[in-house]
């Protein structure tokens, strides 16, 4: 269930884009030798192509013309038990194979092979031949593959490039001479051969003209000889190449393979399509999928259902889970609770304890539904059930190293199915017919549980910090991927793109935490070492990662005190408020954050624009389902009106803000609401209620652990100490205000100096 966004895929589906960058090059068919091999010289791959290689067939010798040159003694024959004379085909010379790499690849000598005597009569190739290739071709695959995660490192020289490209040309070439010349011998084996070029050529190359070929031709092959799974594989191949150019030309390929696959009751295939077609539409990622793929849920769902493949309907109402939680509609969450639910009335069916990763997926789903929906208390108990169920479940040996798991079909698989399916189906131990799905390894998993439990508990990371524990305890698994991985430059890469993706959004988290107990100079040096970290150069490209890391970089100005440019920041156009705008959830409440903060700098660099924005952000506020917004913007319409409020309208913006502050459990709201109606209220008033607001304003502040906060409420209960003649504590308090001071960040205090002098001088003066 792939990466930048935690999405199930099959197995199979690991090179959707070419990778240029990564060095992959396109093979290139259209060079043929036509040279024999006594002839036949090397030459250097052109750049951006991968060099063909071409592999000699073995030729028998039955006659040689006399020479005057003496000749070899011919091979011994060996007599049959009638005494016939049986003649013995000569073994070929062995080709040197590729050695198996760990770490460094070594370069691989390519040379070519001594000159062989020109037969005068060629026969055939035999099966040993042929087989021989095959076996070359897997070796060289398997030595490139060995070498994916040095060349992803960024450690790769061109040399080690040139060696991987050579390795998969070569495996091309022994894959296309064997496919031409099996034939003759099985057309099954042919077709195997077919789909296996095909899906080299897929993974490891960019000729969509050569691929698509390749495929028609072994579709029509498969039709005549009546090799259903081989042909549907293909046709499989067929939509995930289509994908790479043309998403919706893909997407009615599938809509045809799942109407055939129907009408020849192929159930297996038309589960293989439909998951195919729902993994593609979760990757485009646009909200006109979201129906398609809900309706493609619902028919597979009916399917499963029918059929009683209890697996199947884990599956799916898991992803429908999903795409309700990525979904904008207002009945979003309760119809992703449905789909929870759905799933995990077969939690006690042996099905569901096969499925470890399905498991772990309900939970992570399940927390998000609860974040979602701002139900912190009730998002803190599942953070608990989460690392219960992945201390269990982890623990099992049916988690693989590059997170594939089995999904059962409920029927008996024949022999062979997975070369015949290029493994999208597979055989178990067991004999039983299953898809192969590919999500997270069992440390991504863990990677993502923590920056989960971080996010559900920010909203008390000011009082215990567990958030920044949870998350830095994720940060710590972003290690290499696992040894041992035969995976191609591009799925690793793939592989790699998401781990790394992860610890992105964790180091946000940990920024938004950063920032919740005012820790700013942490919060700047996080942002700094995001941005000068090259590895994530792609992903700042993304619109919600780039508006993301612009508006913490704000946040982080407006609390060191630089206001000028935090509103500079705050006003850019990707987080300007467009009413009419048609962005993500995401990135909306994104702008409004930035313009609820634009209004108490205005009001103090540009005060006749405070209102008007205030105005803008009415609607957006007032409807929100998020508690805090809702509550922040009531504190900024009882302090930022054109005009004085009356007393009564002040009350009631105060009352409409404490109630969600509340709800959400907001520590640093309660302490603003409480501070700001001890300032409103009880200036200037001395007697018991006006020093219990205070000290209750106190509390609140240090809870919030904000150094500003903290001495402004210090400072209005020393002054309503003072007036109420209690000179014991004030001098208590008065060095509380004096230490708290000293933490307030340089730029705050000079701001905060330089108004206070304004304000002596204008007292002064009047």
């Amino acid at each position: 269930m792939s990466q930048s966004q935690g999405l199930p895929a099959t197995k199979q589906q690991l090179g959707r884009k070419p990778l240029a960058s990564q060095g992959v090059a396109a093979y290139d068919f259209s060079q043929r030798h036509t040279q024999t091999m006594s002839d036949a010289k090397p030459t250097p791959p052109a750049p951006g192509k991968t060099a063909y290689v071409q592999i000699p067939t073995h030729h028998v010798v039955d006659k040689v013309q006399k020479t005057s040159k003496p000749q070899s003694r011919a091979p011994k024959r060996r007599k049959s038990n009638e005494g016939v004379a049986v003649h013995v085909t000569p073994i070929p010379a062995p080709v040197p194979l590729p050695s198996k790499l760990a770490h460094q690849p070594a370069k691989l000598p390519l040379s070519a092979p001594a000159p062989s005597v020109q037969p005068a009569e060629q026969v055939p190739p035999s099966i040993h031949d042929l087989t021989v290739l095959l076996a070359l071709a897997d070796e060289y695959l398997t030595a490139a593959h060995s070498m994916s995660a040095h060349l992803c490192s960024g450690d790769a020289t061109e040399e080690h490039w040139e060696s991987y490209h050579a390795m998969i040309a070569t495996a091309l070439g022994c894959l296309e001479s064997a496919s031409k010349d099996w034939g003759t011998h099985e057309p099954r084996k042919q077709a195997r051969i077919r789909l296996k070029l095909a899906e080299v050529l897929l993974e490891e190359t960019t000729n969509s003209e050569e691929l698509a070929d390749l495929l028609v031709k072994g579709i029509d092959h498969c039709e005549r000889e009546r090799l259903i799974d081989i042909k549907y594989a293909m046709k499989h191949l067929e939509v995930r190449a289509q994908f790479q150019s043309s998403p919706k030309s893909a997407f009615k390929l599938a809509g045809t393979a799942i109407a055939d696959a129907q009408a020849q009751r192929l159930q297996r295939w038309v589960y293989a399509f439909r998951f195919l077609r729902i993994s593609l539409s979760m990757q485009s990622g646009g909200p006109s999928e979201t129906a398609s793929t809900l309706k493609h849920l619902t028919e597979l769902t009916a399917e499963a259902d029918a059929r009683q493949d209890v697996a199947v309907q884990i599956v799916t109402a898991s992803l429908e889970a999903i795409m309700h939680v990525h979904s904008n509609r207002p009945d979003a969450l309760e119809s992703a609770q449905r789909a929870l639910t759905a799933a995990r009335t077969h939690q006690l069916a042996p099905e569901m304890e096969k499925l470890p990763q399905m498991c772990a997926l309900l939970d992570c789903v399940d927390l998000a539904c609860s974040l979602s929906d701002y139900q912190n208390e009730q998002a803190k108990t599942k953070t608990d059930r989460l690392h219960h169920d992945l201390d269990k479940r982890t623990r099992t040996n049916v988690w693989s190293k590059d997170g594939s798991f089995l999904i059962t079909l409920g029927e008996a698989a024949a022999e062979g199915v997975e070369a015949d399916t290029a493994g999208i189906c597979c055989r178990t131990a067991s004999g039983e017919l299953a898809l192969s799905f590919q999500w997270l390894s069992r440390s991504q998993l863990y990677m993502l549980g923590y920056s989960l439990t971080g996010s559900a508990l920010l909203w008390r990371n000011s009082e215990d910090r567990k958030a920044e524990t949870f998350i830095a305890q994720g940060l710590k698994l972003n290690q290499p991927l696992p040894d041992g991985l035969s995976l191609s430059v591009r799925a690793y890469g793939e592989m790699q793109a998401v781990q790394r993706r992860m610890a992105l959004e964790a180091k946000l988290v940990m920024i938004f935490a950063y920032c919740t107990r005012a820790n700013w100079a942490s919060t700047a040096d996080a942002i700094d070492d995001i941005r000068g970290d090259s590895s994530y150069t792609a992903d700042l490209q993304d619109e919600t990662t780039a508006a993301t890391l612009l508006y913490l970089a704000g946040l982080c100005k407006h609390g060191l005190g630089d206001l000028e440019t935090a509103l500079s920041v705050y006003q850019s156009p990707s987080l300007t408020i467009d009413p009419r705008s048609k962005a993500a959830p995401y990135l909306r409440d994104l702008r409004l954050l930035a313009g609820l903060n634009q209004t108490p700098i205005l009001r103090s660099l540009k005060p006749a624009s405070a209102y008007p924005l205030l105005a803008t952000l009415h609607a957006l506020c007032q409807s929100h389902t998020s508690p805090s917004i809702r509550s922040a913007y009531q504190i900024l319409a009882a302090s930022s009106s054109p005009s004085s409020l009356p007393i009564i309208k002040q009350k009631q913006y105060l009352q409409a803000a404490l109630t969600p502050a509340q709800v959400a459990k907001n520590s640093q709201m309660l302490s603003i609401i409480m501070n700001t109606m001890t300032e409103m209220f009880f200036t200037g008033i001395v007697g018991k209620q006006a020093l219990q607001s205070a000290d209750a304003g106190t509390q609140l502040a240090t809870k919030s652990a904000d150094p500003l906060w903290g001495v402004v409420a210090q400072g209005m209960y020393r002054s309503l100490l003072a007036r109420s003649g209690e000179v014991g504590k004030v001098d208590i308090v008065e060095k509380r205000v004096r230490q708290g001071w000293e933490k307030v960040p340089e730029g705050v205090r000079e701001r905060l100096e330089g108004q206070w002098e304004k304000a002596r001088e204008v007292k002064n003066g009047a």
